[in-house]
């Protein structure tokens, strides 16, 4: 198995770690330039320790490793620019990354590099960076090679769905992943982040779809389905991206082509403690575009990213509350908190 360095330590990185047993490679260190250098990063995803540390050398960071893995495309988006700025982060994103290729060590994007400024700079200084997001071509020639094969129509979906961003869609599908798969099911996961690759599961990341085809994710999802299907899977467990609720067009798409693909068998929507309205609009939007599906199960979140790499611990306390409003409310009868999933593994299963 090959040895990682990743970099930063962001909500990607958090994923990777937390789910670290599932991976085709071995995480031997995270280097971040700002936060909580020095700390077990397995710690801090909420998981078991590790012998992950969080570092701010990069020469430390890239002792012994194959592998440089960027889930930082070396610029950042118009929210982070003050703090990207404020710590230098653009210059000390060129120096790993030279020192990385100076040393032959692999590197690897999980995001789409089209910076202008970025590629330019890259291929002055000789260097390559592998990504593994599919161009348009690739996604259109997948979807036609599946239009030529029939669906077997025997496996069975689980979908998960939220009201808002960042409550739990991606630790709760793959907890139920690792679950199924330590029951012996055949078992994929349709991975919406960009580090599908290195779970080894099929992936749909939806900046992807945003820049090189956003009208045909309804025919890419399907695609996927039926590929799954013909691998003789039994279970491919989807988690949307960001919220049910999302407004722009392409998230539009996105979520009615994913209710209306993946929605026809197990639905479960994560769920906050103040968001009642969302909740009943998210319930309408299953409902319309699924053929009258009502969610399975809520699912509901025992810590809550209050900022940037900060959360909430939920007591025991307000968590049953909430649990019994959302009975008393909506009428579903299995709430549970994502990190004991797999106690509803008997449902999805049944």
């Amino acid at each position: 198995m090959r040895k990682a360095a990743v970099h930063p330590f962001n909500k990607i990185t958090r994923g990777l770690v937390k789910f670290r047993d599932l991976l085709n490679i071995e995480i031997k260190s995270v280097i971040d330039f700002t936060f909580n250098t020095g700390i077990d990063a397995g710690l801090e995803t909420h998981s078991s320790s590790s012998s992950i540390k969080i570092i701010d050398s990069i020469e430390e960071g890239l002792k012994d490793v194959d592998i440089l893995i960027l889930n930082d495309p070396g610029t950042a988006m118009d929210s982070f620019m003050d703090y990207y700025i404020k710590n230098n982060l653009d210059k000390k994103w060129k120096e790993l990354v030279l020192e990385a290729s100076r040393k032959g060590i692999e590197i690897i994007s999980t995001n789409i590099m089209e910076d202008v400024a970025i590629n330019n700079w890259l291929q002055e200084m000789g260097i390559s960076i592998r990504t593994f997001t599919k161009s348009r071509e690739e996604i259109l020639e997948y979807i036609n090679k599946s239009n030529k094969v029939a669906s077997k129509n025997n496996m069975r979906c689980v979908s998960i769905f939220a009201t808002r961003a960042c409550l739990g869609k991606f630790t709760a599908q793959m907890e139920l992943f690792r679950g199924l798969k330590k029951d012996g099911k055949k078992v994929k996961a349709l991975i919406t982040e960009p580090t599908h690759f290195l779970f080894g599961q099929p992936g749909a990341d939806i900046l992807v779809f945003n820049n090189r085809a956003p009208l045909e994710i309804y025919e890419y999802f399907e695609a996927v389905k039926k590929d799954m299907e013909l691998e003789g899977n039994e279970y491919l467990i989807v988690a949307s991206q960001s919220s049910l609720l999302a407004q722009n067009k392409v998230n539009i798409l996105w979520n009615t082509g994913m209710i209306k693909t993946f929605a026809t068998g197990i639905v479960l929507l994560v769920v906050g403690y103040d968001d009642d309205e969302k909740i009943r609009d998210c319930m309408d939007l299953l409902r319309i575009y699924g053929s009258g599906k009502r969610p399975c199960a809520l699912l509901l979140p025992d810590k809550i990213e209050t900022s940037y790499g900060v959360y909430e611990s939920k007591t025991p306390e307000e968590v049953q509350r909430r649990k019994t409003e959302l009975k008393e409310k909506f009428g579903v009868e299995i709430i549970q908190e994502i990190c004991d999933i797999n106690n509803i593994k008997d449902m999805v299963c049944e």
